[in-house]
Parts: structure tokens; sequence; C-alpha cells
């Protein structure tokens, strides 16, 4: 399956649902409770989710999906990498939207850039 696919379809899935999280171990950026949903951006803008995972062997990957105001996918992107940070990884989520953002989409109104890393997004 495509590295696109599967970005939008668990940004989706994440920003759709309410998750019950379970674990003995949380850091300072993650809630017991994480309740979430996707709320539009206003008209003429484009709203990007970010996200990034890391598994215990250091596999990981970054991904992103571009939404319009009534949530149409206008694009997406993911890809593996191995790192052992997730700081790291949310901060390179972030900065490889220079990489994706099309001249088109430097006529909406604004983008938002959206992103679970609390610590990531005060800095963006």
């Amino acid at each position: 399956m495509d590295d696109g696919i599967i970005v939008t379809n668990a940004i989706t899935f994440a920003s759709t649902s309410f998750s019950y999280i379970h674990s003995d171990h949380w850091d300072a950026n993650q809630h017991m409770l994480i309740i979430s949903s996707w709320h539009p951006p206003p008209p003429g803008w484009i709203k990007i989710n970010i996200d990034a995972s890391l598994q215990c062997s250091n596999e990981a990957g970054i991904g992103g999906i571009f939404r319009d105001h009534k949530g149409r996918m206008l694009l997406s992107f993911g890809f593996s990498l191995i790192h052992w940070d997730i700081g790291t990884l949310e901060w390179m989520a972030v900065r490889s939207l220079g990489k994706f953002i099309e001249d088109w989409m430097l006529n909406a109104k604004s983008i938002i850039v959206e992103g679970d890393n609390a610590n990531v997004m005060s800095h963006f």
C-alpha cells in the first residue's frame, strides 16, 4: 500500500475518533486521555496535520495530510526512516512541509499546521 494512503488512513482515523490510551509510559506531551476531533479550517484556508511514530526498534515514520475547509484531502505524504527521538521526528515532519507546498497553495488565505507534540508546535 502507498505510504500516502497509509498516512491518510491513520490521520483520518486518529482525527475522527476518541482515543483512550492505556500505558505506563507517558511523556510530557501525552495526556492520559486524548480526546481528539478534527476541526476544519475557515473557508479559503488549508489545514495541515502532521504526525510521527516511533517503534522500540527505532523504525519511524513521519507524515502529513493537507485538507480544505470541507475536509477534502488535497495532498498527503509519508515516509519511513530510522531515528530514536520522537520529538526530533515530529520536528522533521514540520520541517518537511516545504517539500510538499505547491504553488497553488500559496493562493490560500492562510495555512494552519497542527500536530500533537506541544513542545514542537510551540516553536513553530
